[in-house]
């Protein structure tokens, strides 16, 4: 029996054309400075992992030299996908600033979900969808969110994950999801704010774990 598009498939038709799995939204020209810089950094810190590594983060074994680190996003991750498993099924999450995917690519397992990893690391993006293989439920985009990129997508979860600190103002990243939540996020009804939430705008509700940030679009 062949298998249904997940949900939002269909959302990214009049995308440009994708290259090695990845769709590309915005021109790559742009960030070759940075992205040369910040593979050159992430190489000089050991933190560029094969495909067999990227494919099981972040399970990572006990000698590795980041162990610590990956020790404590395994447990932020078990915690995250508890809190979306409550959300129900279906739901479609997008991750900026996704790097080699791994954490898209877990969610991706939630029942029904779409999942866009979104970056402006060539590198980093193709290796994701190298690893994730034929999953139907990821899609990974290069694209800059401040170029409107998203026309028809709507988005039930944002989530930066270890990511904020690579964008010069965090102010204007904020204002931009703030001034864009109607076009950006699907309506999500809430009685309360849950245990651990805090009002960040009176539209936008914020859930931190260490290395996460999720933004909840709200409705009243």
């Amino acid at each position: 029996m062949e298998d249904k598009p997940a949900k939002n498939e269909t959302a990214t038709k009049d995308h440009k054309p994708s290259r090695n799995q990845v769709r590309y939204l915005s021109s790559p020209d742009t960030f070759l400075t940075y992205e040369e810089k910040y593979l050159k950094l992430r190489k000089k810190e050991g933190r560029i992992y094969s495909d067999e590594i990227a494919r099981l983060l972040p399970d990572i074994g006990k000698k590795h030299p980041f162990y610590s680190e990956w020790k404590i996003r395994a447990e932020s991750f078990r915690q995250l996908k508890s809190y979306l498993t409550k959300k129900g099924e279906g739901l479609t999450i997008l991750e900026i600033g996704c790097g080699n995917g791994w954490l898209s690519r877990r969610l991706s397992a939630l029942p029904k979900s779409a999942v866009y990893g979104l970056d402006i690391n060539r590198i980093e993006l193709e290796q994701a969808a190298r690893v994730s293989g034929a999953n139907r439920q990821i899609h990974f985009i290069y694209g800059n969110i401040f170029d409107d990129i998203f026309q028809t997508e709507r988005f039930d979860i944002i989530i930066f994950a270890s990511s904020v600190q690579y964008f010069p103002d965090l102010k204007a990243l904020m204002g931009k999801f703030i001034s864009s939540t109607a076009r950006f996020m699907t309506p999500v009804r809430l009685p309360k704010p849950e245990s651990g939430q805090f009002p960040t705008t009176g539209i936008l509700a914020s859930r931190i774990w260490p290395g996460f940030i999720i933004i909840i679009h709200l409705t009243t």
